[in-house]
């Protein structure tokens, strides 16, 4: 869980190509 929380840390910091690729392809598409 906690490696998730950290991931989606890094995800904020870091472009939208490298958020996207983390996040499941729905939560992709809201963005």
């Amino acid at each position: 869980v906690n490696i998730k929380v950290s991931l989606v840390r890094t995800a904020q910091h870091s472009p939208r190509f490298f958020n996207v690729a983390l996040v499941p392809s729905d939560d992709a598409a809201k963005l």
